[in-house]
């Protein structure tokens, strides 16, 4: 059951608040859970430093949450790919 509130979640939050430019870059791997080795969901998004984004990933069975920091992707990098 919450596994399927985070998909709705997911969904409702990314439809509303992004723009869809056709298919989806593949700027990000999903890691596996370092607890159950289940595929985890990316779950929040902040900037860092210039230049940076804070990933943060949520395992839907178990849970638990790793954060990486990585270097952003521009938008028009995006969309020349």
């Amino acid at each position: 059951m919450f596994f399927l509130f985070v998909c709705c979640f997911l969904l409702f939050v990314g439809v509303s608040m992004a723009t869809i430019i056709g298919k989806p870059p593949a700027v990000f791997g999903r890691p596996a859970c370092p607890t159950c080795g289940t595929r985890m969901l990316l779950v929040r998004i902040f900037p860092d430093k210039p230049g940076h984004d804070q990933r943060t990933f949520e395992c839907p069975r178990c849970a638990d949450e790793i954060t990486e920091v990585v270097q952003s992707v521009k938008a028009d990098k995006r969309l020349t790919s």
